[in-house]
This record gives structure tokens, C-alpha cells and sequence, in this order.
């Protein structure tokens, strides 16, 4: 069987993400759903020229994952670096959703 592997596409759903208060929303639209072997992976593409950090890559899978974990449970999300071809999966870090809301809360 070596190196065979079993893949389906399939669309994720578009969600909107509120920090606590609700004061307002953000999209949240992964374009690509994407299953190997059976694993799950929720992937958000980025296209711009502007380097891909690892901050940035950070708080879309925090997003994703606060948003799309009771829809696709046992998920990985992930980020496809489309101009690099590099694909990045990462556990969101537990003490992100804090300094997110704090970082966003001037803006409301």
C-alpha cells in the first residue's frame, strides 16, 4: 500500500467571530477543506506579497479554531502560504485569545 493516500475536498462553512462583549465581527472564511486518510484540515490561503509571520499565522488558527471547533471537530487548521508554497499547521496557543481581544479592543 506504501504511499497511498485517500483525499477529499470539501467546502467549511463561513462563519463571523465576535470577541466576548460582541461589539463587533470579523468573517471567517477558510477557502479550502481538505481530508487526508481521514484527518480533517480547515485551510485558510494567503496570497499577498507581505511575509507571512508567524503572529499572523497564529491568530488566524486561533480564529479558526474558536470558530470552527464544535463544526469540525478533532481539525487541524492551517494556513497554505500560496506565493511560498508552504503549508502552516500549528495548535493555537492557549494564551493568544487574551492579548487577541486586548489588541483589538481600542478598535471598537
Amino acid at each position: 500500500m506504501g504511499g497511498r493516500k485517500t483525499i477529499a475536498w470539501f467546502v467549511p462553512a463561513r462563519l463571523i467571530w465576535s470577541p466576548p462583549a460582541g461589539a463587533f465581527g470579523v468573517n471567517v472564511n477558510p477557502e479550502r477543506g481538505l481530508e487526508i486518510n481521514g484527518d480533517r484540515h480547515v485551510v485558510k490561503l494567503y496570497f499577498k506579497s507581505e511575509k507571512l509571520t508567524n503572529a499572523r499565522i497564529d491568530i488566524v488558527t486561533q480564529v479558526m479554531c474558536d470558530e470552527f471547533s464544535a463544526a469540525y471537530p478533532q481539525s487541524r487548521f492551517s494556513v497554505l502560504d500560496v506565493r511560498n508554497r508552504k503549508l502552516h499547521t500549528v495548535a493555537p496557543p492557549t494564551g493568544l485569545r487574551p492579548v487577541l481581544m486586548a489588541a483589538l479592543w481600542p478598535h471598537v
